[in-house]
């Protein structure tokens, strides 16, 4: 798998900006954060990890339930299998219907 965005962060104390971008060429910025829409820099690196995660955790999240179906099958509405709220999270991620009702 390839990393496909990554983040970066720069500044001083009065002035800190940081950006989640995309690996390849052209690089095209995905997300900007300056300093002041979270005051706390370890809370804005720890948005612009995630945000930078999200193509690469969505790829698998899509694998894992692919897997996970053809080994657990069919399942009903009321079991507590994993595809459930894997299903409901992808749902959310994508907008994509197939995978279930977003909850």
């Amino acid at each position: 798998m390839v990393r496909q965005w990554r983040y970066q962060c720069w500044g001083t104390a009065d002035f800190a900006r940081g950006v989640v971008e995309t690996v390849a060429e052209p690089v095209r910025v995905i997300c900007d954060i300056p300093k002041y829409v979270y005051a706390d820099r370890e809370c804005n690196e720890a948005n612009m990890r995630l945000i930078a995660a999200a193509p690469d955790l969505l790829d698998i999240a899509v694998t894992a339930e692919e897997y996970l179906a053809g080994i657990l099958g069919d399942c009903i509405p009321e079991c507590e299998c994993i595809l459930h709220p894997l299903r409901a999270a992808l749902t959310k991620a994508t907008g994509d219907s197939r995978y279930g009702e977003n909850t």
